[in-house]
């Protein structure tokens, strides 16, 4: 069996069908996360209406603001400061740190950018509600 390159892509049709399975699981999952969030947030606002209360609705959206906020700083640390979709090299790291910091740096590169990933699930859709109750609140409401 010939030796793929670096560049070179695998066309085995089995590697296709789970690729497409892979990919068509995180389009469900993300699709399942935008109506869980927009959901949760349209039940803040449900819930402030029902209690006649603005109050509730206040700090409901302001916690839920907080939260996207925080995921996305959380997101922004543990992909390595940065929102590329590369991995850093070690010449790239700041000159003040020391040798150790950098090596340790490095060793766990991989691994924060694997769960900075799944953050995404989180992140992604949390944002996109918020976008979509924008959307209906200027144009709909």
């Amino acid at each position: 069996m010939a030796k793929i390159k670096k560049n070179q892509k695998n066309t085995d049709p089995k590697n296709e069908k789970k690729s497409s399975k892979k990919t068509l699981l995180k389009v469900l999952v993300l699709f399942l996360g935008i109506v869980l969030s927009y959901a949760l947030l349209r039940g803040i606002s449900e819930v402030s209406e029902y209690l006649m209360e603005p109050l509730v609705y206040y700090i409901g959206t302001t916690v839920y603001a907080t939260a996207v906020g925080v995921l996305f700083v959380t997101f922004y640390v543990l992909n390595g400061y940065s929102f590329d979709n590369r991995d850093r090299e070690i010449d790239e790291l700041p000159a003040r740190w020391s040798d150790e910091k950098k090596a340790e740096f490095m060793e766990k590169q991989p691994a924060r950018r694997a769960r900075a990933k799944k953050l995404l699930f989180v992140l992604l859709p949390m944002v996109v509600s918020i976008l979509i109750s924008i959307i209906e609140l200027n144009f709909f409401g």
